[in-house]
């Protein structure tokens, strides 16, 4: 479950960052290069990575609000929740065992 989940928070990264630079590029017009310097070390700081790549999505993809809220909020919280299930269950059977 943590290697599916490592993979797929890689995963929201990557498109994250790509939202992020074609955001950056339409929008500001910036060049290429400084649109990838900029991005790659905001992408991960998690609020500000957050809101770039729903502008992004929206700005540069033509996304509407609840496509790129969706993808990068609710599949970040949707992971979450797996892992509270999954703490939840590992919690009941270690108690059944004792």
């Amino acid at each position: 479950m943590k290697a599916i989940l490592g993979i797929a928070y890689f995963v929201l990264g990557i498109v994250q960052l790509f939202a992020e630079i074609d955001g950056l590029h339409q929008v500001l017009g910036w060049p290429t290069l400084l649109c990838w310097i900029v991005a790659v070390f905001t992408a991960y700081i998690p609020l500000v990575g957050t809101v770039a790549g729903i502008w992004g999505a929206r700005a540069a993809w033509g996304w509407t609000w609840p496509a790129s809220l969706g993808l990068f909020l609710g599949i970040p919280a949707l992971m979450l929740a797996a892992v509270g299930i999954v703490a939840a269950v590992a919690s009941m059977a270690e108690r059944r065992r004792m």
